[in-house]
């Protein structure tokens, strides 16, 4: 199974209006009870104030109504798509959020949950 930080095939989800792009490695989907865990890449147009063009990240989503996620992972990269000097690495989960209807990461996570009876691999 892929390990997401090191996926080789980033499938793009979405695309913002300030033109950062979102991305999922499906491979490394995993599903335990209620809950799912994925890698997803953010590639940003223009670096942040730290100086980061992408970051990959973990999340662990709850896939019971009301949808919540949070993140076990992050790494930062000086690069866009990952690629690039690691610049910092955040390996503790965050805080649990709410995932607000309507938004791209309702939807994606709506498809995503769905699979939870159906095998991945």
């Amino acid at each position: 199974m892929a390990t997401g930080a090191f996926c080789t095939e980033w499938i793009l989800t979405t695309e913002n209006e300030s033109g950062d792009k979102f991305y999922i490695d499906f491979d490394s989907i995993e599903f335990k009870e209620e809950k799912m865990y994925v890698w997803l890449l953010n590639d940003f147009a223009v670096p942040t104030i730290y100086g980061h063009l992408s970051m990959k990240v973990k999340y662990e989503v709850d896939c019971q109504t009301p949808v919540k996620d949070r993140y076990l992972s992050n790494i930062f990269y000086e690069g866009a798509m990952g690629k690039g000097k690691i610049m910092r690495t955040l390996n503790e989960a965050g805080e649990w959020y709410y995932v607000k209807e309507g938004t791209s990461a309702s939807y994606l996570y709506s498809e995503l949950c769905s699979l939870k009876d159906f095998p991945l691999k």
